[in-house]
């Protein structure tokens, strides 16, 4: 852009009207506080302006506003043109635009924030869950001595049930950081779909018109069958909630299939493959301000009031899609409603969904275990859990201990279940020192949280599983007896 000396515009360039939308005829003879925002205080153009009409060249960032009203960031600079005797005849501005700059920045801050909360998360996942641990065995040992008395086991039921919620809240952390381990599988997202709804019908008040299209055809997708639902339910909260006060509330689920355009894959360069199922959550409540819209994903924010949310809800769901290869569009518009889309990648072929497991103990032979826990709490009420499943039960502290002790009874032990990060030697390396001792005896891995990752090492090992704590002792007893029943 050229002005005279006074700021009135003579000239500019094609690229000046493609970035501000404003054509020759509009701008000539006005001056370049056309493009003016309320960015910038009034002392910031005075500034400008001193330096420049001093005979310096200025140079900084400020805010735009286009001809539409929308804003932009700019990295401008400004220099005065002097004739022969020295004096300011004219201004020229050169100014480039730096939105995908701007966007570029807010990822790269995104990326440490996540990494940060990563790190947090994952230090506090592994204590926590040794803790929950503990207390559901001593639940179920409890529930074992009290027969009968049915309030008693009530409360205990209880206790159990809010442990399993605080170990889904970490294990939202865990998602939302991309830390979780997530079993995968290829899956058929329309019942997925349909059972979420009915699950939801349940806790949507019947004054709210909840309206679902669902494509006809089957739509394969590879991930967590759990997880999706969880994310569908959470969305369906969000959305119940955002119409509590509206006078005729209704929620709208729709699923289809999207064709990639050009412009999607510009928004979304990573996305795999060129059609993908689309879910849209949308409801015509309240809206979220659009200076919100950018927070609503970080974990702890949330715009209900207190005690009506955790702010994990959407940070979950954001980590979910993001593993799943997916990603998820949010559009709002105040007191108009809000729109959730995702987008997963479709896959070919049939689905192989999962089996659901039998959720009663399965009682032991009299085999033998060594337990291997360097938290006291879950070595002994572990020990405890599995001597009433009909276990008998060796223990160990650390790596070193387990060496010693499966040394001077290897010829009684059946079976290893081991702690991942424990003092003095880790579970991965005193499990391959065992095994160079008994190359076929089967190791169970139990973990709270791998800080070091250290169980990629230990995955490759024959006749060897998983158990991420906490754990009830159904579903460890049915881990055992499985590893202990392949090995006859």
């Amino acid at each position: 852009m050229i002005t005279d000396r006074l700021g009135s515009i003579e000239y500019v360039n094609p690229a000046f009207q493609e970035i501000t939308g404003y054509g020759l005829d509009d701008v000539i003879g006005r001056k370049p506080s056309i493009l003016r925002s309320d960015a910038q205080d009034p002392s910031y153009y005075k500034a400008l302006w001193k330096t420049i009409t001093s005979g310096e060249v200025w140079h900084g960032t400020l805010i735009d506003r286009k001809k539409d009203g929308s804003l932009y960031p700019a990295l401008m600079s400004i220099a005065p043109i002097q004739n022969e005797l020295g004096e300011i005849t004219h201004y020229v501005s050169i100014q480039q635009d730096m939105t995908e700059n701007q966007k570029l920045e807010e990822q790269f801050q995104q990326a440490q924030k996540m990494e940060a909360i990563g790190t947090l998360v994952g230090g506090i996942a592994h204590d926590f869950n040794n803790m929950l641990a503990g207390i559901l065995s001593n639940i179920y040992l409890a529930k074992l001595k009290i027969g009968d008395e049915d309030k008693i086991a009530e409360k205990l039921t209880n206790i159990a049930n809010l442990s399993n919620r605080a170990a889904d809240m970490v294990g939202q952390l865990l998602t939302f950081a991309r830390k979780d381990m997530v079993k995968m599988s290829t899956f058929s997202f329309n019942p997925s779909l349909v059972e979420a709804l009915k699950l939801a019908r349940s806790c949507i008040p019947e004054n709210i018109r909840l309206t679902t299209s669902i494509y006809p055809d089957e739509l394969v997708v590879r991930g967590s069958k759990t997880q999706m639902q969880q994310v569908i339910m959470n969305l369906l909260n969000n959305a119940r909630d955002a119409v509590a006060d509206v006078p005729e509330p209704a929620i709208d689920c729709v699923l289809d299939v999207f064709s990639v355009t050009d412009e999607f894959r510009k928004r979304h360069a990573d996305i795999k493959g060129d059609s993908l199922v689309h879910l849209t959550i949308r409801d015509n409540g309240c809206g979220i301000p659009r200076a919100k819209l950018c927070k609503i994903f970080e974990p702890f924010f949330t715009t209900k009031g207190v005690g009506r949310g955790t702010g994990l809800g959407l940070s979950m769901v954001f980590g979910s899609i993001q593993g799943h290869g997916g990603v998820i569009e949010v559009e709002s518009k105040m007191k108009k409603g809000t729109s959730f889309h995702i987008y997963l990648p479709l896959q070919e072929g049939a689905s192989k969904d999962e089996v659901e497991e039998d959720t009663e103990a399965i009682l032991g032979q009299g085999e033998t275990i060594l337990l291997v826990d360097d938290d006291e709490n879950v070595r002994r009420t572990g020990a405890d859990v599995l001597s009433a499943l009909g276990y008998r039960i060796l223990v160990a502290e650390d790596g070193s201990e387990a060496l010693e002790t499966y040394q001077a009874n290897q010829d009684a032990i059946d079976l290893v279940i081991m702690d991942v990060v424990m003092p003095k030697m880790g579970g991965v390396e005193a499990a391959k020192k065992i095994r160079e001792i008994n190359p076929d005896l089967p190791v169970i891995f139990s973990t709270g949280y791998d800080l070091g990752d250290h169980l990629n090492e230990g995955r490759g090992l024959a006749n060897s599983s998983i158990l991420t704590k906490p754990f009830t002792a159904e579903k460890l007893s049915r881990n055992v007896h499985s590893v202990l029943a392949s090995m006859k």
